[in-house]
């Protein structure tokens, strides 16, 4: 069994979640910790522009994403850790959306917007350059 990702004693998802349901106009519908196609995500949020997939990282420090490769995090220690790379995370889930909307919905095609989201307050975006998938703070999510 997986351990829980936690933030500050609670579960990350929990943060997610309660964010979510704090910030989201009646206009956007959240399904949250769907498995689509063997594919667990933190969420999906249906809304007017498409389909958004927020995924949920409790990475702490300044976040330097990368094209390629493992994404890294300066710790105020100054400490380098190294995170892998979630685009491999976006493609999976974007592959499982798709297929599944192609089968249960063929007319629909909406736009799917992946996006890491900083969980834990220390954690900041090196903005050096656009990163893909696109990483933001919870709080400006």
């Amino acid at each position: 069994m997986a351990d829980q990702l936690m933030v500050g004693g609670r579960i990350a998802a929990d943060l997610l979640d309660a964010y979510l349901c704090d910030t989201l106009t009646d206009e956007y519908i959240p399904v949250y910790e769907p498995t689509i196609r063997g594919e667990t995500m933190n969420a999906i949020i249906v809304g007017p522009q498409g389909l958004f997939v927020p995924h949920a990282v409790d990475w702490e420090g300044v976040i330097t994403p990368s094209q390629r490769g493992p994404w890294t995090a300066l710790l105020a220690s100054g400490q380098e850790v190294r995170h892998p790379n979630p685009a491999a995370n976006a493609q999976r889930a974007n592959q499982a959306l798709t297929a599944f909307l192609q089968d249960e919905f063929p007319d629909l095609r909406p736009t799917i917007f992946y996006i890491v989201v900083l969980l834990a307050p220390s954690a900041s975006l090196n903005t050096h350059s656009a990163s893909d998938p696109p990483c933001v703070p919870v709080d400006s999510l």
